[in-house]
């Protein structure tokens, strides 16, 4: 009975000590060269795995068997801009809002089209530094956005660098004020080439004092962008 019990103690420990584990690693940046990035991770699949309790590829992570992915949003999917009632439609998947960010490196936010829709314009070196919002997102809502943003025809999702200037809330999970890390953010390579003359913004705002309101979807011309 003795060593019963003995044995059900160690059983509840490794389970208390693996959960805390857990807990530190689930939001570490694995991408970004800092220190977190010695662990050691095990090929899996078409993924990466590593050994307990957490996997990580670029852009994306695994807590708890779901897959997240860090998506980096600078237009209309905004709080507050037309259309973040996308980003909070359960339907869609799932979002957790991390935190305020801009580009380590600049890059060209224009507003093209007549539907005065915000790109940017994967160039980097040139315009301003980019500030938006990171996300977490959960496969179905990385999907949606896919089918939203039209990718790859007419944005790309590619990774970004960022530099975190404002968290959400003050738990552990969050990440850190000052850091840079990789995210994913929907840019284009396939624009116009007077559009790399237009006005850059470093913050887009549909109702800015450019004058260039965004056009609903469900307003649009047909056949028009």
């Amino acid at each position: 009975m003795t060593l019963i019990r003995h044995r059900y103690k160690v059983v509840i420990l490794k389970l208390f000590i693996c959960a805390q584990f857990h807990d530190h690693l689930r939001f570490k940046d694995f991408t970004s060269g800092r220190p977190d990035s010695h662990l050691r991770l095990k090929p899996h699949g078409n993924a990466t795995r590593a050994s307990f309790p957490l996997q990580m590829t670029r852009g994306h992570y695994y807590c708890c068997g779901v897959e997240m992915t860090r998506v980096f949003v600078y237009g209309t999917l905004k709080k507050g801009q037309p259309n973040d009632f996308r980003m909070l439609d359960t339907t869609n998947g799932t979002v957790k809002f991390l935190a305020r960010a801009r580009t380590v490196d600049p890059y060209p936010l224009v507003i093209a089209t007549r539907n005065n829709i915000p790109f940017m314009l994967n160039k980097p070196g040139k315009g301003q530094r980019v500030r938006g919002e990171i996300y977490e997102v959960d496969d179905k809502m990385l999907q949606f956005l896919d089918m939203f943003e039209d990718c790859p025809e007419m944005y790309q999702r590619t990774l970004v660098q960022l530099e975190v200037e404002e968290c959400a809330g003050e738990d552990e999970d969050k990440l850190k004020t000052g850091s840079i890390i990789e995210s994913f953010v929907y840019t284009t390579t396939t624009y116009k080439p007077e559009w790399l003359e237009y006005p850059t913004y470093e913050n887009y705002d549909t109702h800015g004092d450019h004058g260039l309101k965004y056009v609903d979807r469900n307003k649009r011309e047909p056949d028009l962008q």
